[in-house]
C-alpha cells in the first residue's frame, strides 16, 4: 500500500534550519515485526536516495530501530513539577484549560475489568500552554515540544550524544500530519541537530526566547517521489 509520510532534515548554517520532506513509500501494514522492518527499510532507502548525505531515523516507540525508540515521546524523560515523566505526559501537563484547570484536575483512577486505570472524567476547552511560568499559545505547541526535548537532553545528555555520534540528520514521523498534528518530535530533532552543527545548541538551550525564535524559520517542503 502506497502511503505518505513526512521527514524533517537538519539544514545547519542556512536560512531554513529545517527542511520538510514529503515522502511516498510502500507500507506493508506494520502488523508484524517483519512488516515494520521492511517498511522502515524502504522508507530509509527512499530518503537516502533523495540525498546521499542523509542519515535517516524513524522515530516511534514501536519502530524496530532502537535509536528511534529511545527518542520517542514515550521514552524521553524529564523532570517537570518535581516529577519524572516522559515527553508525552509532560505535554499534557503543560495544558491550561478554562478556569485555570490542568490535565491532572480531570484525571481519576477507575477500575476496568479488575484493572486500575487512569482516565479523564471531564472535558473543557484548552486555552494555552504553560512551561516554567511562561505562557505559550496553542499554536506554539511545536515550540513547547522543543523546550521539553531540550530539557530532557540537558538531564540525559547521553541520549543526545548517541544520536549525534550516529550522524543522524533527517528524522521521519509516520504519525505526523500537518492538518491533524500540532507538533512532530522528528521536527524538533532536526532543529536540535541543526543548532548543534551551527554551534548554537548551548546558546539557544539556555534562552527560551531564542529557542522559540528558532521555530520562526519557515519550512522548505520537497516531495520525495
Amino acid at each position: 500500500m502506497l502511503k505518505k509520510t513526512f521527514a524533517f532534515a537538519a539544514q545547519p548554517n542556512a536560512h531554513f534550519r529545517v527542511k520538510l520532506l514529503e515522502a511516498h513509500y510502500d507500507s506493508y501494514g506494520d502488523k508484524t515485526a517483519e512488516d515494520t522492518h521492511l517498511t522502515n527499510h524502504l522508507l530509509r532507502k527512499k530518503i537516502r536516495a533523495f540525498d546521499s548525505h542523509f542519515v535517516p531515523l524513524d522515530i516511534h516507540y514501536r519502530t524496530d530501530y532502537e535509536d528511534g525508540r529511545i527518542v520517542s515521546e514515550e521514552s524521553l524523560k524529564l523532570t517537570l513539577d518535581e516529577k519524572k515523566m516522559n515527553i508525552k505526559t509532560a505535554l499534557k501537563n503543560c495544558i491550561v484549560y478554562e478556569g485555570g484547570k490542568r490535565y491532572k484536575d480531570f484525571v481519576e483512577t477507575v477500575e476496568v475489568n479488575g484493572t486500575k486505570k487512569k482516565r479523564r472524567t471531564k472535558t473543557t476547552r484548552p486555552i494555552y500552554f504553560e512551561y516554567k511560568g511562561r505562557k505559550l499559545k496553542l499554536s506554539q505547541e511545536q515550540s513547547l515540544v522543543d523546550c521539553l526535548v531540550f530539557q530532557s537532553f540537558k538531564e540525559h545528555p547521553e541520549v543526545m550524544n548517541r544520536i549525534l555520534e550516529k550522524g543522524y540528520n533527517v528524522f521521519s514521523d509516520r504519525r505526523f500530519s500537518p492538518q491533524k498534528s500540532g507538533h512532530s518530535l522528528a521536527d524538533t530533532m532536526a532543529l536540535i541537530v541543526a543548532l548543534v552543527k551551527e554551534g548554537n545548541y548551548e546558546k539557544f538551550g539556555k534562552n527560551l526566547d531564542l529557542l522559540i525564535k528558532a521555530r520562526e524559520y519557515h519550512l522548505i517542503r520537497e516531495v520525495v517521489s
